[in-house]
């Protein structure tokens, strides 16, 4: 009977929206379906149509995410009529045919459903545990299992908090120790310069002096081309940086008679203009344009394909205007003998196709974060064909296909290796077994294995907040941070997209908070570590792969998760995430963010709550303040927000 109710529901909407001609928005949409007459639908006469009403047991909040749910599973979207300024809800193609022939909504939530054939630990496995003894004995059975397995193709599942930076470093370890594996015959991957940094400093403290190669996939492609040189290019090339990227970007501009000014109001939408500052809006203009040439290759797609899209653009003016920017920096590119990030791995991959001698051989390739990456990666790694290959990564924190990475590499590894061997990390090391259960049950639809916490039991580790306002809500967590006793750089405020944090910014700043700022794009300040008096204000792509004691998250609302607002504009105007299921990917940009926390999670939220949080992961979290009439009342009678010393106990958690 409940799954009939919920498939009922979405197809209402889907009738509705089709037998309305004229169309019309979320909200009235929300309120015709439940039952409500105000004086616009009385005005409409849409209290006279069949369907008014028709989903007048549900709330409004429930009605608001299953449209979302609609939005990011294409079966509507917004178009604007002609002459008009607003938008209305439209059906695809895609929900006609949903209209015709219904799925119940639960096979709409998640096109991913994960049986992976979990490698379980044998007796054998134990003799082998005994038998290294002390060697191992920091370690879990299933980090053991991982560090021993002798498979050639291995895929090792670590979910958040679980140790994978520990098992990699051991598995390295064991291989040169007792498995007699040549240190120069192992590469190890990683996907940031700082996680390389990180295991070459565990490598060194494990086998002192050793000539393991440690490497991001663009520092291995660097080298290559720095040393085949000669061989590749007919003059020198040298790396197209941040720096070079904006010079190049501003001679465009000047060319075309563009001040950063013209490009910036072309390009972002008024709101956009009028709400953020000039420096941020030009930096993230540059990162989304090199961005979308990083994707171009990464999908290769040809040059004509890209201009040709981005001709095609209905705001022809903006999409012409991309399509010359992007055409003069290929050209100058090669005129001045520049390669980008993306072009030492196309570079790379060229000359090995053309040159099969130069291949290196290496026995073993151990590569992390294999949820991450993109066409281009893979292929570098087939073409190395290393005799074993040792991959980890998590389904559930795949957040990057909006720039191109595809987690059908992880989810596909068995069909790809027929023989290989699927090993699994459970036990979660960072967080409180508060946090583990929730995060569980956002990520449940997933049908992955639950982690378990290895810390102590603590009921009130998670707290959901509910503010009537933005603002509220972010001047509610400066206060409860000016609370707090905990040395602040063991604090995060996590954001979806770079305007929350625009938005609370000038709050810290006035409150007097130190903070240390993390987004996704370019940056004029050098990214570097909080101080201890500092806490770290981030996007929850940025934060990946960090934690902390006190994580504040921000907006826990439909707007926000899934996020129906692009910071990025050009990704969305050409269509590049059609490729990838956007909202599969919201829900686990969601449990990134909440799995940052070690002891403390206090999620905020202001209106709709997220439809990521499943009824099983809001009843686990028992401690819920309502702050809407405090705080709305606490507003209007005082100018700040510590003056009234009796709310002090909802700052502290």
């Amino acid at each position: 009977m409940k799954s009939k109710l919920k498939f009922r529901a979405h197809v209402k909407i889907l009738q509705f929206i089709e037998e309305l001609d004229y169309g019309c928005g979320k909200n009235l949409l929300c309120d015709v379906l439940t039952g409500k007459k105000t004086k616009q639908i009385k005005r409409l006469n849409l209290d006279k149509k069949i369907l008014h009403g028709s989903l007048a047991l549900y709330d409004k909040k429930d009605v608001m995410g299953l449209i979302n749910l609609l939005l990011h599973k294409k079966y509507i979207r917004y178009q604007r009529p002609k002459g008009k300024y607003f938008k209305i809800l439209k059906l695809t193609e895609k929900g006609k045919k949903e209209l015709n022939e219904p799925h119940d909504t639960e096979d709409l939530k998640s096109s991913i459903n994960n049986s992976f054939k979990i490698e379980k630990i044998t007796e054998e496995d134990k003799k082998i545990f005994c038998k290294l003894g002390a060697c191992l004995e920091d370690i879990s059975d299933e980090q053991k299992k991982a560090v021993i397995e002798k498979n050639s193709r291995i895929l090792c599942i670590a979910g958040a908090g679980s140790g994978k930076t520990t098992v990699l470093t051991k598995r390295i370890w064991f291989l040169t120790n007792f498995r007699n594996v040549p240190q120069e015959k192992i590469l190890a991957i990683t996907f940031t310069r700082k996680a390389r940094k990180q295991m070459r400093y565990q490598l060194e403290k494990l086998i002192p002096g050793n000539r393991i190669n440690v490497e991001t996939f663009n520092s291995f492609s660097e080298k290559v081309l720095r040393k085949h040189k000669d061989l590749i290019y007919d003059k020198e090339f040298k790396v197209l940086g941040f720096k070079e990227k904006k010079n190049l970007l501003f001679q465009i501009l000047k060319e075309k008679d563009y001040s950063a000014e013209d490009a910036i109001d072309l390009y972002f939408s008024e709101k956009k203009v009028s709400k953020d500052d000039e420096v941020s809006l030009f930096l993230r203009f540059m990162y989304d344009i090199f961005s979308v040439l990083d994707y171009q290759r990464n999908n290769r797609m040809t040059q004509d394909q890209l201009i040709r899209d981005l001709h095609a653009y209905k705001n022809k003016r903006l999409g012409k205007f991309l399509a010359e920017v992007i055409s003069k920096i290929e050209f100058y590119k090669q005129k001045l003998g520049y390669r980008d990030f993306t072009d030492q791995i196309v570079h790379t991959l060229e000359f090995f196709n053309n040159n099969k001698e130069m291949i290196p051989d290496f026995s073993h390739i151990l590569v992390d974060e294999y949820q991450d990456v993109n066409d281009m990666q893979i292929e570098l790694i087939d073409t190395l064909s290393p005799d074993n290959l040792f991959v980890v990564g998590d389904p559930r924190q795949s957040i990057y296909g909006w720039r191109g990475s595809r987690i059908s590499h992880i989810l596909g590894f068995s069909k790809k290796y027929d023989n290989g061997c699927i090993l699994q990390l459970t036990k979660n090391f960072r967080s409180d077994d508060h946090i583990v259960d929730v995060i569980n049950a956002v990520i449940s639809p997933m049908k992955l294995p639950d982690l378990n916490a290895h810390k102590d039991k603590n009921k009130d580790s998670v707290v959901l907040v509910e503010h009537d306002s933005e603002k509220t809500e972010m001047e509610f967590v400066v206060q409860s941070i000016l609370a707090q006793e905990i040395k602040r750089k063991e604090i995060f405020i996590l954001a979806r997209t770079n305007s929350q944090l625009d938005k609370i910014e000038p709050m810290l700043r006035k409150a007097k908070i130190g903070y240390v700022k993390k987004t996704t794009g370019f940056s004029l300040r050098k990214s570097r570590p909080p101080k201890d008096d500092e806490i770290t204000m981030s996007t929850i792509h940025a934060i990946k792969g960090l934690e902390a004691e006190i994580v504040y998250v921000l907006g826990a609302t439909t707007k926000y998760f899934p996020c129906i607002a692009s910071d990025h504009p050009v990704m969305e105007m050409l269509k590049l995430n059609n490729s990838y299921d956007k909202f599969d990917e919201e829900l686990r940009v969601f449990y990134v963010a909440l799995s940052r926390a070690k002891s403390k999670l206090i999620i905020n939220n202001h209106g709709s709550k997220s439809i990521f949080f499943t009824k099983k992961a809001l009843k686990l979290i028992k401690k819920k303040i309502d702050l809407t009439q405090q705080i709305k009342w606490k507003y209007s009678k005082k100018k700040k927000f510590n003056d009234d010393k009796g709310y002090e106990k909802y700052f502290v958690y």
